[in-house]
């Protein structure tokens, strides 16, 4: 059977975020891009690994304004990959405690056959 995904690290704000994003809302960041994010079968079949690290604004709704690779993971089908993962991605709204219109993160996005 194939391995699965590595999942996605926790997200981490960006430098131009606010100064403290509750450690449950990167948690439930997370968790929304590993259920969007699929490995590509044509890679998994090559063998093909790497991590590729994906920079995205949200807004305050949880809506994606905007994303872009900050780094490519070597695999043009794995860096597709993350741009699906990201646009496919239902996140959640800010919680009442992060008094912010939008949050800019850095996330890795890994994927590695076990």
């Amino acid at each position: 059977p194939p391995a699965p995904a590595a999942p996605a690290a926790p997200a981490a704000p960006a430098r131009s975020g606010p100064a403290s994003v509750p450690s449950n809302y990167n948690t439930q960041i997370s968790l929304a891009l590993n259920r969007a994010k699929r490995y590509p079968n044509s890679a998994r079949l090559r063998r093909i690994e790497g991590t590729a690290y994906l920079r995205f604004r949200l807004q305050a709704d949880g809506r994606l304004m905007n994303w872009r690779l900050e780094r490519s993971s070597g695999s043009p089908e794995l860096d597709e990959a993350v741009g699906e993962m990201v646009q496919n991605a239902r996140f959640p709204p800010f919680p009442p405690d992060l008094d912010a219109e939008s949050l800019e993160m850095v996330v890795p996005v890994a994927f590695f056959l076990r």
